[in-house]
């Protein structure tokens, strides 16, 4: 009514009520309307809606959208997700937490309820109290369904009936309160579920839990202990039974990124007997271990800039002790905490880090060893880094992949010692006309991973690989947003998935483009689906997409050994569905599941079927290599800032695919009945026979001799054994190791070379 009287007002003061005046149905006259302020509470506790991107703010994990559901206050934040879909694992749908935190240190990708073996089927998600008077909840009311990866797995385990899960926050609270229950006639385990960000540490105590990041903390704790598992970045906690009408409940806690700052909440909510210590360090950058006396450790502490630290600890002989990446552990510090005490002035001392200073031109491994088994693997991009270590005597190697010469340095260091190096790599290697690439590849998205994206991408790049493609499991990883400023123009990315399907083993595919209104950002969904079904799920046949079977001879994640594939006697009828259009030969380091993997593509070969052979590393850590195997492709524009990712990608349709642990090894048409094979790898690399297989047949191995100053190791004309072949490969191999540059044996696959059009 107000707005509608001030336009009123405004309307008679430009003289509406003059009968002379001409009328006009009102879009050129201007309209006042009333500032009302904010649309919700922006203070104390509150729930509602999201219905503007203020709410949702800019930072690498931040999953909420419009329609997402705000339950906050003036000290923690949350994000519940609305809608019909959940966030990252597929078939449930919204009521779990994809944000907490501030936007810009979140580091969640989603929380889930759980009760047993079920979670979020059909839900509903509203605002049950807006916090008008200083408490905020949101209820979730879900159909109880079996978790779709679980059941595909291992059968349906789910109870029957409706999960209600309420959230809690009132205006003074640090820790948001979690309550589920069900009306289920089974008795259930309450639980939760978190997928979380790789730069998130998990520790495990008596029945809680605490993630630590760089800026940001989380604890799991509950009224009665926690069960918990962890696996990559899969943290599952289970509680107590619910029966009736029973609640289960559970505190979400957020801390500043130490381990301190969210056990003082959990002892708290806990009761659990505690006292008080503080004290300095004489180094502001340490962390201050506290172990109890077992050795366990208990909580750490992260001064402040001056070294002050302080928090609760359980009551107990504690040991205090500053400690720190490359720093030997200093003079430790017995405290005896008691409940309801305070225990002060404690002075500690921390060891200096030595810490080695590396000046580059372009990105590079550095590796770094010790006699006594310490190992340090470090990715650098151009510039100078800074790598903390531990003092004592390295050997150390920078590298580059395949292409390049190595360097090395041994070296002792003290303690606050810094030493500088400028490592010189030479390229001796000419690919010109091949973009060297690995399209398996996984990071914090993967739930078997916890490698930051920025960190996948820049291993990548140290390794020499110029088209990274991202396939993580069942979710659709974007790398683009991750690429660090120094590496654009050294380096594509393309997104995938790596779809993981109980049956039918592994599947990569690409490129796809994330849906963040999907589960899995969009990632195909594979449950209950034939293998047709799946291929077509994936995009088999699709113009300019990817579909490549991963890993096809290891076990359960095996297409071709969960379908009894034999390559001696193929059966017709399944290679008929094998609409897939590339299969990796070579994975992480397994040769013997490579020599199956070559006979198994040697006879897709011979029954023409259009199938390029790939060298993956299926990276899951730095210390895996990325492009370790790897796979240049054949292109027009090798060029990593001009080359486009379909354009490698549809090479790859096109077979022109070298599979390589490490040589590069090309192989054309010659005279006479003749093939001509090159050999070429840097002065540290082994290669030590090259075999032809004419029409999947192997030939004689040939020796290669030894490097003799040219990284050319053969390239000679080899007539072939069956001059009616129609299609011949080069495999090169070696059994000696090249570890650190290396990790897997030398194995080289070259392209099919047909030599009949037919």
């Amino acid at each position: 009514m107000r707005i509608i009287s001030l336009i009123c007002v405004f309307c008679m003061a430009c003289g509406g009520g003059d009968s002379d005046s001409p009328t006009t149905d009102g879009s050129d006259q201007d309209v006042i309307q009333e500032d009302t302020g904010p649309t919700h509470k922006s203070t104390g506790a509150r729930a509602y809606i999201i219905d503007s991107d203020d709410d949702i703010g800019q930072g690498d994990y931040v999953n909420a959208r419009i329609g997402d559901f705000l339950i906050a206050n003036d000290h923690v934040r949350f994000v519940v997700r609305g809608g019909k879909h959940n966030f990252y694992m597929q078939g449930m749908q919204g009521g779990g937490i994809v944000d907490v935190g501030p936007a810009e240190d979140d580091l969640i990708q989603e929380i889930m309820p759980l009760g047993g073996f079920s979670s979020l089927g059909d839900s509903t998600v509203t605002v049950t109290k807006d916090g008008e008077d200083g408490s905020a909840e949101i209820t979730v009311t879900a159909t109880m369904i079996s978790i779709p990866l679980i059941e595909a797995f291992a059968g349906d385990f789910g109870a029957e009936g409706t999960m209600t899960v309420k959230y809690r926050l009132s205006d003074s609270d640090t820790a948001l309160e979690v309550g589920i229950s069900t009306d289920s006639l089974d008795t259930v385990m309450g639980g939760v579920v978190m997928f979380a960000g790789g730069p998130l540490t998990l520790s495990s105590f008596d029945g809680y839990m605490i993630s630590e990041g760089p800026n940001i903390s989380y604890g799991f704790v509950s009224e009665t202990p926690l069960n918990i598992t962890t696996l990559g970045n899969v943290n599952l906690a289970l509680g107590q039974e619910i029966t009736g009408d029973e609640e289960w409940r559970y505190w979400l806690t957020v801390g500043n990124g130490s381990m301190s700052s969210v056990l003082d909440q959990i002892l708290s909510i806990r009761q659990d007997p505690a006292g008080t210590v503080s004290g300095t360090v004489d180094d502001a950058t340490a962390v201050i271990g506290a172990y109890n006396a077992d050795g366990e450790l208990v909580s750490r502490f992260r001064p402040n800039s001056n070294g002050e630290f302080s928090g609760k600890l359980p009551v107990g002989i504690i040991t205090l002790v500053a400690e720190g990446k490359g720093r030997e552990t200093g003079v430790s510090v017995e405290v005896d905490v008691i409940e309801n005490s305070d225990t002060t002035d404690l002075q500690l001392s921390a060891n200096k880090p030595a810490t080695l200073e590396v000046t580059t031109d372009m990105p590079m491994r550095i590796e770094m060893t010790t006699t006594t088994g310490g190992r340090i693997v470090q990715p650098i991009s151009a510039g100078t880094s800074t790598i903390p270590v531990t003092p004592g005597q390295w050997s150390i190697t920078a590298m580059r992949g395949f292409e390049y010469e190595i360097d090395t340095l041994d070296i002792t260091l003290e303690a606050g010692q810094n030493e500088s190096w400028a490592p010189k790599l030479e390229r001796v290697l000419d690919t010109t006309g091949w973009i060297a690439s690995d399209f398996h590849l996984h990071s914090e998205w993967s739930t078997d991973s916890n490698v930051p994206l920025r960190d996948r991408i820049l291993a990548c790049a140290a390794e020499g690989v110029e088209y990274a493609v991202a396939t993580d499991h069942d979710v659709v990883t974007d790398y683009r947003p991750f690429v660090l400023e120094s590496l654009k123009g050294r380096i594509v990315v393309a997104s995938g998935v790596e779809t993981s399907t109980a049956k039918w083993g592994h599947i990569n595919n690409w490129p796809h483009t994330v849906n963040p209104d999907l589960p899995g950002r969009g990632s195909p969904v594979w449950f209950g689906l034939d293998f047709p079904e799946t291929m077509n799920a994936v995009g088999a046949g699709s113009p300019g997409h990817v579909v490549q079977i991963n890993h096809p001879r290891r076990g359960s994640s095996a297409l071709l050994d969960n379908i009894l594939f034999d390559p001696e006697d193929p059966d017709l009828e399944q290679l008929k569905m094998f609409t897939f259009n590339a299969i990796e030969i070579y994975n992480g380091g397994d040769t013997e599941a490579m020599e199956l993997a070559l006979v198994d593509w040697l006879t897709m070969l011979k029954h023409k079927l259009p199938i390029a052979a790939t060298g993956v590393s299926d990276s899951h850590s730095i210390g895996s290599y990325c492009g370790h195997p790897r796979t240049y492709v054949q292109v027009d524009d090798d060029d990593p800032a001009t080359a486009k990712g379909p354009d490698v990608d549809n090479a790859v349709l096109a077979g022109r695919t070298l599979a390589t642990s490490g040589p590069f090894l090309t192989l054309v048409k010659g005279d006479n009945g003749s093939v001509q094979i090159k050999v070429s790898g840097p002065s540290w690399m082994p290669v030590e026979t090259i075999q032809l297989y004419e029409d999947g047949v192997a030939g004689t191995p040939i020796d290669v001799a030894a490097y003799d100053g040219n990284v050319v190791r053969f390239d000679n004309a080899v007539s072939l054994e069956n001059p009616d072949a129609a299609f011949v490969v080069a495999v090169a191999r070696a059994s000696a190791s090249a570890a650190p540059m290396l990790r897997a044996k030398v194995r080289a696959v070259s392209p099919a070379l047909w030599l009949k059009k037919e």
